[in-house]
């Protein structure tokens, strides 16, 4: 009999920014990293003879976590990464809703009908993990095994494995960052011990536990943001009404601020058109975010100009997927740090440490910044 831990990825940034992110390689957050130490612990004494993982690093360095405590070696192999959804690959959750709202649907609801250009069928993700882990049993007979891997191909494969149809994928939850499966396999034949237990995480570290999107019946999360290019056409006086709303929140006031022409925003918002954006809920605006690529293109440093949920709007933790759009762009432009200048003072110092940016001083003023580098 082979042992298996199946142990998904910690909070990566899909998760955080609330974006689409199958095979691309995005990296572990701030909370993620510290969750590592939960898993650990976890198993400390548990004896372990070898560590797969997904070659993508947010699982890599999941279980990496756990292998270096044990003194062993991370094999990676692409069959145990997640679900590639092809040309959904990056977008944000909110787009995805809006303009493929029956896609999404299926996604949710209707697995079996669920297919995206570009992209695999959840089954078949679900079927790729499980052959993978009966060849294990044949290189590891009676030893204990842990591989790395991600939510969704996880959820397909504990669907499977259980003889359920991929209709009934509700039945079996999805898993929390850093949760694990104890599979235990024996002549081919799977039994599982238990799934999606993530004990060893205290609340205040599992973002999971606060998201609503998981109990919702037709699997929606209305909280998904998207971002569109301002239109200087027609919404030049609304775009200027919330720019002055912003600066006077900053100083206490209108004095210094000038309006935006309608070139102004038409060069700020860029030829590609994603750096002067609305972030909005479905239709309806939410806040600003406008980036700045020109002046440290040079150093591979972007910077992020404005970053503005709507006073009406906020409390309900939108404003990080404004990064996480930051974050995309400026990794599609090459950079390696996005950086935000803000007053040595500024109230916003610790939000931006808290999702994982440094701080510097210089001249009166603190330089934000944070890495985007993939690994």
């Amino acid at each position: 009999m082979t042992e298996i831990y199946v142990v998904r990825h910690g909070e990566a940034e899909g998760n955080l920014y609330r974006r689409i992110h199958g095979v691309y390689n995005s990296m572990l957050t701030h909370r993620g990293m510290e969750q590592l130490d939960y898993l650990v612990r976890r198993f400390k004494d548990v004896h372990i003879d070898a560590v797969y993982s997904s070659d993508l690093t947010r699982a890599k360095e999941t279980v990496g976590a756990v292998a270096a405590d044990h003194g062993l070696e991370v094999v990676t192999s692409e069959r145990l990464r997640e679900v590639c959804l092809g040309i959904w690959e990056d977008m944000c959750w909110g787009e995805a809703d809006l303009f493929y709202r029956q896609q999404m649907r299926w996604f949710a609801l209707n697995p079996e009908l669920f297919s995206v250009q570009d992209g695999e069928r959840l089954g078949d993700a679900g079927q790729r993990l499980i052959d993978f882990m009966l060849e294990l049993e044949d290189r590891h007979p009676g030893q204990t095994v842990m591989i790395g891997s991600h939510g969704t191909v996880i959820k397909y494969m504990l669907t499977l494995i259980q003889g359920k149809t991929l209709s009934q994928h509700r039945d079996v939850a999805h898993g929390d960052n850093t949760c694990v499966a104890l599979l235990r396999l024996d002549g081919g034949r799977f039994h599982i011990e238990y799934m999606n237990d993530a004990s060893h995480l205290p609340d205040e570290m599992s973002r999971f536990r606060r998201q609503k999107w998981q109990t919702n019946k037709d699997g929606a999360d209305a909280d998904n943001l998207r971002f569109r290019r301002v239109d200087a056409f027609s919404e030049g006086k609304e775009l200027n009404a919330r720019l002055r709303q912003c600066h006077a929140e900053q100083f206490g006031g209108d004095f210094g601020f000038s309006e935006l022409s309608r070139g102004e925003i038409e060069r700020r918002s860029g030829p590609d058109g994603d750096f002067l954006m609305w972030a909005l809920q479905y239709y309806k605006k939410m806040g600003i975010v406008e980036l700045d690529p020109e002046p440290l293109a040079e150093d591979g440093v972007g910077l992020i100009k404005l970053y503005y949920i709507f006073p009406e709007c906020r409390g309900n933790g939108y404003g990080v997927q404004l990064l996480g759009q930051a974050v995309s762009t400026y990794r599609r432009l090459g950079r390696h740090t996005v950086r935000i200048v803000l007053p040595e003072d500024h109230w916003s110092r610790d939000y931006f440490i808290h999702f994982g940016f440094s701080a510097k001083s210089a001249g009166g003023q603190l330089l934000m910044d944070m890495d985007i580098k993939q690994r």
